[in-house]
């Protein structure tokens, strides 16, 4: 009963998300030049490319170990992960940031873009680890309410922006 509780709460969450998502793309789409849609597929890809790099697998490492360590050394264990992430992202924004004028030669982004993807990444990041964290304690309650509420503040951003 557990494991079809968990299933079910699991399987609704990522379809509404997908829903919502779907929807979103759909109204976005025609309301959007083809220039706006490329440098949102640009930032998109720019941060799928980047996410790694900054997170080093940070997020994979802290999800298992979580399994192995007991919950005192585990603390200290996830801060000192959780600053990995933190000091790449730093690196990488000075990085953005001195060879701003370079990159724009390669892929035509403006400063806000170099700016803010960095920090982005880090986001993702940390939402990865959040996630797994809620999912390794088998909080799939607060999981769902977590995973929508975030979907749902990011469509808004996406309409009000």
């Amino acid at each position: 009963m557990k494991l079809t509780r968990s299933f079910v709460i699991y399987f609704l969450t990522f379809f509404l998300n997908a829903a919502f998502s779907f929807i979103v793309f759909s109204i976005t789409s025609h309301y959007l030049n083809e220039k706006d849609l490329g440098v949102i597929y640009l930032y998109n890809a720019s941060a799928i490319l980047l996410v790694p790099f900054i997170s080093i697998g940070t997020q994979f490492v802290l999800s298992v170990e979580f399994f192995r360590l007991q919950v005192d050394k585990y603390r200290d264990y996830f801060s000192n992960g959780v600053m990995i992430p933190l000091i790449t992202t730093v690196l990488f924004s000075v990085i953005f940031l001195l060879f701003y004028y370079p990159l724009q030669r390669f892929i035509p982004v403006n400063f806000f873009f170099a700016v803010t993807l960095p920090f982005s990444c880090f986001l993702i990041i940390m939402n990865e680890i959040f996630a797994a964290l809620v999912r390794n304690k088998e909080k799939h309650i607060m999981f769902a309410i977590y995973s929508v509420a975030r979907n749902l503040l990011e469509i808004a951003a996406t309409i009000l922006l």
